[in-house]
């Protein structure tokens, strides 16, 4: 899904899952560990429409008693990554996938058994997409707020960002990045 308020929750519309994704499921191993040289790669699916005409579904057949992950792409496409994981053991519509490897929480699946333990269709993962800011800093000589041929950039002009959250108007907490200019251009890349 795209998150489109970046909260973690899948709280937007149905048109916002996104096809076109590979998702893989593995099973932990003998040593019931995720991320360890025993896990196995099982089965891979492209994310696509259900049945409704939805974007962004996947499903996997499990057959055999055991604990499983999901792995997620880091990102969607170039100018997203995951979003806030807000794991809750067998919630649906939070995002399960961690930001940094795009896994899941380890699941157990007993296709005997009842509920999310035989048919767990809560395992989601929230992209949210990242935006670039940033332009020129300038010498603004004749102080009309537009830069002019002769205006040339500032090299070594420190330029912080900050976060409103609150949106009153002043900044909360310390600058989240930080660049000098060069040529007096700068450029952020931020989610």
């Amino acid at each position: 899904m795209t998150d489109v308020n970046g909260d973690g929750i899948n709280n937007e519309s149905a048109s916002q899952g996104i096809n076109g994704l590979n998702v893989e499921l593995y099973s932990v191993g003998l040593d019931n560990t995720q991320g360890t040289s025993d896990d196995q790669l099982l089965q891979t699916t492209t994310t696509a429409n259900n049945t409704n005409g939805n974007p962004g579904y996947y499903a996997f057949k499990i057959c055999s008693n055991g604990s499983y992950y999901i792995k997620f792409p880091t990102a969607a496409n170039s100018n997203s990554q995951l979003t806030t994981q807000t794991t809750t053991a067998a919630t649906d519509n939070n995002s399960d996938a961690g930001i940094a490897d795009g896994l899941s929480p380890v699941f157990a699946i007993d296709p005997s058994g009842s509920g999310v333990a035989k048919n767990n269709s809560t395992i989601d993962a929230g992209y949210i997409s990242l935006l670039s800011l940033g332009n020129l800093v300038w010498q603004d000589a004749d102080r009309d707020g537009t830069k002019d041929i002769t205006e040339s950039g500032l090299d070594g002009a420190t330029v912080y960002l900050y976060q409103d959250a609150d949106n009153n108007g002043t900044p909360d907490g310390n600058a989240l990045s930080t660049t000098t200019t060069s040529n007096g251009a700068c450029m952020y890349l931020m989610g």
